[in-house]
């Protein structure tokens, strides 16, 4: 569900700079962010992905895993096999870019406004 880099790559940078030493100030704030975001992933990404299977699985009448899915509902977009406008992929795609933005950016403020609806 969640694009790269993963949580564990995150990590792995996260270590590399304690190792190597952070300077105060941007670079201690960009290595925090870093690991609530690793944090964030870890703790919301197994049901997030269940749900973005599952709308997939009844969007486009296939199971299998996430990256075969995504592939299949581009080739079905891409083939006009599936209304590029229809309600059904436009609340697919709003629920994908909205579980994201909850991982990702859960202090961006158009998330958080449209969140509190």
């Amino acid at each position: 569900m969640l694009d790269a880099p993963s949580g564990d790559d995150l990590l792995a940078e996260v270590e590399r700079a304690l190792k190597e030493g952070i300077a105060p100030g941007f670079a201690q704030r960009v290595t925090a962010n870093a690991v609530a975001l690793a944090r964030r992933e870890r703790a919301m990404q197994a049901p997030l992905d269940v749900a973005e299977c599952e709308r997939l699985t009844a969007l486009i009448g296939e199971a299998g895993d996430l990256a075969v899915l995504n592939a299949a509902l581009c080739a079905a977009i891409r083939t006009r096999a599936i209304d590029a406008g229809s309600a059904q992929l436009m609340t697919h795609l709003w629920e994908t870019t909205r579980a994201k933005l909850a991982v990702d950016q859960p202090a961006y403020p158009p998330f958080r406004a449209e969140a509190q609806q």
